[in-house]
């Protein structure tokens, strides 16, 4: 037996749980599961049903590792089979919806889970460049896109020091510590200082770790590696008590949601040691007490349902409820809430490339459900399904001209944040944390003094290259002219106090 496959049949005997056991076995072989699968239903393919799918696991768990699996029949499993059903499980986004039309309730995406899990064990995965980034990214740089620190928070320095908004870091005993996704600092850093900064507006006591760049929940949920999943969820628990905070926030991401509120004590044996709440409970609950003052945007609002967050994690009512506070029309898609259809783009297929045709093709079903409603703007709470959707938007000729179709839905709450704060005269309250006005935290815990110890480390010189390469920089600079002279004002001052400090 190849190595790759005793890898593979050896996961599946040490990671076979209850769920999917029964799925396992107890399928009726009715395959009404299609019926609600998009890849299915865009593309009537059968090799991109779910039963096809679970199949293939079936029938490798059944010879492998059933004692008398032998008796069913069926090929043995080699390499190359491997090789040949590995896409198969990255064209599906482990939604979950297909349960819904399962007589017996039984769950496809654990099984799913469990072959990538499988895959990711045998080292196949490292054949197709996406998900050796997000593995290797995650192992050796905690960042499944295999972003260094350094640089994250460098891009990250000038966007703030840009928009004037100071964040904390590493405060001791302040009341909560937010953690952004990968996808977030990643792909729009620009849209993820709203955050920090109707946090500041709220007089909020929180900090951020300047250790933490990542969630972890990519290298749960698109490759599934259990064991580094745990390890960096240990990593933001270890954070929050070194900092003595009782609370952490995560952001709008689906997988977060699900793996904090839903997955983390299945993955430690144990629950968190510390409170967990997702940013848009922290959001209503602050236009709630009045201390994050908003006003209604104009303009109707459609609402997308993250599947980790509304179907496998039962927050749909939360994202609405907000939505509420700051939409001047909210219209629901149909069908919506735990029946809505997905994004088509989690947990794997935004980031592999050979996915995008199939991908978009399939996502006719998605934009026909929001050009029905009517609306100018879909909003959604997941970082992924924002991307997803947007690209949906683009394809399908839902956005204006030269604009966006789909946001954040804080985004939206911002929106709202800053014409109440304007107002009242008070936009200037997003600038400075709450935490930071105190004089003896002001000067070590700030981004501008983690931006000054940068300009003084080794690297520095490479980092600020990569920088002023950085295609998420540059789409920056176009978006905001008046940035480009700031930038470069802000990088020759940066050069120029590293190599004073270095002189000296």
């Amino acid at each position: 037996m190849d190595d790759s496959v005793r890898k593979f049949v050896d996961t599946l005997r040490t990671e076979l749980h209850a769920e999917a056991l029964v799925a396992l076995e107890a399928c009726l072989d009715c395959r009404q599961c299609g019926s609600a699968c998009a890849w299915y239903l865009g593309t009537g393919d059968p090799a991109l049903h779910p039963k096809h799918k679970t199949d293939f696991l079936r029938q490798a768990y059944r010879r492998s590792c059933n004692p008398l699996g032998w008796l069913r029949g069926g090929p043995a499993l080699s390499e190359q089979r491997l090789r040949e059903a590995l896409p198969t499980f990255w064209k599906c986004t482990t939604c979950g919806r297909c349960t819904l039309a399962c007589p017996l309730g039984l769950s496809n995406r654990s099984v799913i889970r469990l072959a990538r899990a499988a895959f990711a064990r045998s080292g196949l995965i490292l054949e197709t460049p996406a998900l050796r980034q997000v593995f290797e990214g995650s192992r050796d740089q905690r960042h499944s896109f295999a972003l260094s620190r350094d640089r994250i928070h460098l891009r990250m320095g000038f966007i703030l020091h840009h928009a004037g908004i100071e964040i904390p870091f590493d405060v001791p005993r302040a009341d909560f510590m937010y953690v952004g996704s990968a996808v977030g600092n990643t792909r729009f850093p620009d849209l993820d200082i709203a955050i920090p900064a109707m946090l500041n507006a709220a007089g909020m006591s929180y900090t951020i770790s300047s250790r933490l760049t990542d969630t972890g929940t990519d290298i749960e949920h698109v490759v599934v590696d259990r064991e580094l999943s745990r390890t960096m969820l240990l990593e933001v628990e270890a954070e929050a008590l070194r900092l003595q905070v009782p609370t952490v926030v995560i952001s709008e991401c689906g997988c977060d949601v699900r793996t904090f509120y839903i997955e983390a004590a299945e993955l430690l044996g144990r629950p968190l040691a510390v409170r967990v709440q997702a940013i848009d409970s922290l959001l209503l609950q602050l236009i709630g007490s009045g201390d994050l003052p908003v006003k209604r945007v104009p303009g109707r609002v459609t609402l997308h349902d993250p599947c980790k967050l509304t179907r496998l994690s039962g927050l749909g009512d939360l994202a609405r409820e907000l939505a509420g506070q700051v939409t001047g029309e909210l219209v629901e898609m149909s069908p919506n809430r735990e029946r809505n259809y997905c994004c088509n783009g989690g947990t794997g297929p935004l980031r592999m490339p050979e996915n995008n045709d199939l991908r978009r093709h399939i996502s006719r079903i998605k934009a026909d459900q929001i050009r029905a409603t009517g609306a100018s703007r879909v909003v959604t709470p997941c970082a992924v399904c924002m991307l997803t959707l947007e690209d949906v938007c683009q394809t399908y000729g839902l956005a204006p001209p030269g604009g966006r179709g789909s946001f954040l839905l804080s985004e939206l709450v911002y929106e709202g944040a800053l014409a109440a704060l304007d107002a009242r005269g008070a936009r200037d309250r997003i600038r400075m944390p709450a935490l930071l006005r105190e004089p003896k935290l002001a000067g070590g815990h700030s981004m501008a003094a983690r931006i000054r110890q940068l300009a003084n480390a080794p690297g520095f010189a490479a980092d600020l290259a990569w920088l002023r390469a950085d295609a998420v920089l540059h789409r920056y600079l176009r978006a905001n002219p008046d940035a480009e002279p700031l930038f470069e004002a802000w990088t020759t001052e940066l050069q120029r106090a590293g190599k004073s400090e270095g002189d000296a």
